[in-house]
């Protein structure tokens, strides 16, 4: 059975899509919670954090704004308006997009939204980019899709001519993967699909990548990961 305690956890580890699994398993449940009703984003951030429980409301920024692209993102589930079980539907799409977002290695990535010192270093004293461009090419050579992502986040964050996709569906992320990688690369082999399950699951727990704020979740998700394999 879930809990609020997990709930509230989801929130300290800045994980908007076990959070919002888990309010839809409390809803399932027969708890008292309320859906949101906007439909835009900013009035659905702002929504998000007024009906979430008392106990989960020290989210970050990035958190609500995560919340609400992955929300907005499921809304748009095909034949959801023919459900005779709106939430058992809802939970069944996350459940299935997570577990498919999940590389071969296995695992859901946490940020730890206090890991302040790798921020701090990568904001004041970042490594050079001509470093940085080694580090991806040989990680495309050795088809390492982890430090790969690893490092072309860095380079997104220290010089903002390079991007990284904004698409939320995995065909869409795929196909911004195949021209980013041409872009840096006359060839490669890279394991595309590898790569963009790996960037579903963060775009979709931190929301997309449209400031440096994010951009840096996304890094230090990618560097804890790397640590903990």
């Amino acid at each position: 059975m879930t809990t609020f305690e997990e709930l509230e956890n989801c929130v300290k580890q800045n994980d908007a899509m076990s959070f919002l699994i888990c309010y839809l398993k409390l809803l399932n449940q027969n708890e008292s919670l309320d859906l949101p009703k906007s439909t835009n984003k900013k009035d659905l951030e702002m929504e998000w954090e007024d009906i979430i429980p008392p106990n989960c409301k020290n989210g970050l920024p990035s958190f609500y704004s995560a919340l609400s692209t992955l929300w907005l993102s499921l809304l748009q589930t095909p034949n959801l308006n023919e459900s005779d079980n709106l939430i058992k539907t809802l939970l069944e799409t996350l459940e299935h997009n997570q577990q498919a977002s999940q590389p071969k290695e296995g695992g859901i990535f946490v940020t730890k939204s206090d890991d302040y010192s790798l921020e701090n270093k990568l904001l004041t004293n970042p490594l050079p980019k001509e470093n940085i461009l080694q580090e991806i090419n040989i990680a495309i050579n050795k088809k390492d899709s982890l430090t790969f992502l690893e490092n072309y986040c860095y380079l997104c964050i220290i010089d903002t001519t390079f991007t990284l996709p904004q698409r939320t569906t995995q065909e869409h992320i795929e196909n911004e993967w195949n021209i980013i990688l041409n872009k840096i690369t006359s060839s490669h082999s890279m394991p595309i699909t590898e790569i963009s399950k790996i960037y579903f699951n963060l775009i979709h727990t931190h929301g997309i990548p449209n400031n440096n704020n994010t951009i840096i979740l996304f890094y230090k998700s990618l560097t804890n990961k790397k640590k903990a394999t």
